[in-house]
């Protein structure tokens, strides 16, 4: 190990020297040299990728730029609302929903499909089957009252439909689970 040691700081001692007394070319391109490394150093650093910003600031960004290009004008819009509404309010007819839709629970039970669509404000009606021939069960019957502890009191067995969407199994099942209700 001592002759590995000595032979480095022989070496470190030749440079010195050359150093020390360098001719002017010498001292000319060792100049060049430096300048050229500082600049591909400043170049790595400019090449060198920015941070990217984060998402939040992306979309700040975005809404802020949208808002830029456009004034909002609050009273342009509120008479663009008021437009829309006073539309709304002349095309009238039987097919548009009801001024004033019922505030209870019990006019909504009691009304049939059309109604409810009437009510909802929608047309197509090919898809809902008629309601005359569908009797739900809560219609034309009294509430049954409520015992202490929260079930419904039935006296009655529960009422079979003939008529039925169901196939016969699901039937059957679903009577079933009726039953233990």
């Amino acid at each position: 190990m001592d002759l590995k040691s000595d032979n480095r700081k022989r070496f470190q001692d030749k440079q010195k020297l050359k150093r020390k007394h360098a001719t002017p070319s010498d001292r000319k391109y060792r100049q060049q040299a430096k300048l050229a490394e500082k600049e591909a150093e400043e170049k790595e650093e400019d090449d060198a990728p920015l941070p990217l910003p984060s998402n939040e600031e992306r979309y700040t960004r975005d809404v802020l730029q949208e808002i830029q290009d456009k004034e909002f004008d609050p009273q342009s819009t509120i008479d663009k609302l008021k437009q829309k509404w006073e539309n709304s309010d002349n095309i009238g007819g039987e097919d548009t929903p009801a001024k004033t839709p019922p505030t209870r629970k019990r006019d909504i039970l009691n009304m049939d499909a059309k109604q409810l669509n009437k009510l909802l404000g929608k047309t197509d009606d090919a898809h809902v089957g008629s309601a005359e021939h569908i009797k739900l069960p809560h219609q034309g019957q009294p509430r049954e009252p409520l015992t202490g502890n929260g079930n419904v009191k039935t006296n009655k067995p529960a009422a079979k439909t003939s008529q039925s969407l169901l196939p016969e199994d699901l039937g059957q099942d679903q009577d079933f689970l009726d039953d233990l209700l």
